[in-house]
């Protein structure tokens, strides 16, 4: 095993655009800052060079060859602070609760809000009055939250309304909860329309993946393919991964960022509409957790899958994120 030299970084000036090479949040969390670079390799000093977790993930968002140095964590916490002053806003989470029994739901919300180290605050809608989805809308703005947890009868019909009500349409992630989902996350489903587009929802299972051990399944949902074209146009996911289109790029980035955190993944590509797609897959792993990303198009948000949820809401008693 190569060893890691250590570098004492008082009087070190970093350089802006090297040590912006990290986003501040993995920075921050790992004590790592890329603090030179030759043009061919970037340098970065690490708190823990044992934690092989944090040098996977660190290297994976950085697009060049990394040399890794340790130095103290004060040392380096004092650097980032001076490339960003203030500390990170903590996370706002939010749980608007429904009639009925949700004292499950509730358990399951405070132990993914504690883990994640966010502000969870509790609405109980029946202190509101008049339109639930004015009050809702009010909160959403009121709150500036970053996920809410709530059960509704019908998503879809929540959804658009919400985005009429909400202002600039910035709604936040919404994980829409059964009554008594899993306390435990461990197989998770992204299911995405045309293509991967799952930046947010990629980003939430390694969020997740503090919490348990994940494993994930990427599931880009492709139109059928039409019965006069029979078996010569059928979808290939081994083409798809190796090709240079967006979204062979898009799984082959987004799975490097996952399994650079030890999650498992797996890529798959079923057949029929899309709600057979994501049924089926359901059906085969029995996920803890379905992600579904909306898209923006022309500064609008098209739903996509949304409306498959809305269906499979009613019949499965699994969390279903919406993501942004």
């Amino acid at each position: 095993m190569t060893k890691i030299p250590f570098v004492d970084l008082d009087n070190i000036e970093i350089d802006c655009k090297v040590g912006h090479l990290l986003p501040p949040e993995i920075a921050y969390r790992y004590h790592a800052l890329p603090v030179a670079s030759d043009g061919n390799q970037v340098t970065i000093a690490i708190a823990c060079p044992e934690d092989r977790t944090a040098c996977r993930i660190v290297k994976s968002l950085i697009q060049a060859p990394v040399f890794l140095i340790q130095a103290d964590t004060e040392e380096i916490d004092s650097l980032l602070h001076q490339l960003w002053p203030q500390e990170l806003p903590r996370k706002r989470f939010l749980f608007w609760s429904s009639e009925g029994d949700h004292n499950q739901a509730l358990v399951f919300t405070k132990r993914i809000s504690r883990s994640l180290g966010a502000k969870l605050e509790l609405i109980d809608s029946n202190s509101y009055q008049g339109d639930f989805f004015e009050d809702l809308a009010c909160c959403l703005q009121e709150w500036k939250t970053d996920l809410i947890f709530l059960q509704a009868l019908n998503p879809f019909r929540l959804l658009k309304k919400l985005e009429k009500r909400v202002q600039g349409n910035c709604l936040p992630d919404m994980l829409f909860l059964p009554a008594a989902p899993k306390l435990h996350l461990h197989n998770l489903l992204l299911a995405t329309e045309g293509k991967i587009g799952c930046e947010g929802g990629v980003t939430w299972a390694l969020r997740l993946s503090e919490l348990d051990s994940v494993k994930m399944t990427l599931l880009p949902v492709l139109p059928p393919t039409p019965p006069v074209y029979g078996s010569l146009l059928q979808h290939d996911l081994v083409a798809i991964q190796a090709g240079n289109d967006p979204l062979g790029k898009d799984l082959r980035f987004q799975s490097k960022r996952l399994e650079a955190k030890d999650i498992k993944v797996t890529c798959k590509l079923r057949c029929g509409d899309n709600y057979d797609q994501i049924r089926e897959e359901i059906q085969s792993t029995d996920p803890d957790l379905i992600i579904l990303p909306s898209i923006t198009s022309r500064g609008k948000v098209e739903w996509g899958s949304i409306d498959v949820m809305n269906i499979l809401y009613k019949y499965i008693s699994t969390p279903i994120l919406v993501t942004h």
